[in-house]
């Protein structure tokens, strides 16, 4: 799991070693908080394309990031169903895992948004999934 804040990431990921295809869950975002404005200038890319391009080896999937703290205390599942998790990665198999990891769990909702490029960048402060507090009835039609 990864969450530290934006500046230090580039230079964390290149001072560690190599990954060796371990999965990176990236929760972080590239702004100081939801409720300010600021986002840092990421040269067209999303944050997780650029944790993804700082660290040797690793499978990047983004998830845990959408929603801030105070949402995630409140109870993740109600009648009105569970609280959705987004999920995105270049890695299939490793989306799969966190997305598994997720429905384990037990009471959210994953739902695999695909490629860092087009997923996070629905994800992250900026686009229009960022902050939204979604449910999964459980009839499976959302809410």
């Amino acid at each position: 799991m990864f969450a530290i804040p934006w500046p230090a990431v580039v230079p964390l990921l290149e001072d560690l070693p190599p990954w060796h295809g371990r999965i990176v869950v990236d929760a972080k975002a590239p702004a100081s908080h939801f409720r300010l404005p600021g986002r840092y200038e990421l040269g067209g890319l999303t944050s997780s394309q650029v944790v993804q391009a700082s660290a040797a080896g690793e499978r990047v999937v983004k998830a845990f990031c959408t929603l801030p703290a105070s949402v995630l205390a409140l109870p993740p599942a109600t009648v009105a169903g569970r609280r959705v998790m987004f999920l995105s990665g270049d890695d299939e198999d490793a989306r799969a895992a966190v997305g598994a990891l997720i429905d384990d769990i037990g009471c959210y909702a994953a739902v695999d948004l695909g490629s860092l490029s087009t997923g996070s960048a629905l994800q992250q402060p900026g686009g229009p999934l960022a902050g939204r507090d979604l449910r999964l009835a459980a009839d499976g039609v959302g809410e």
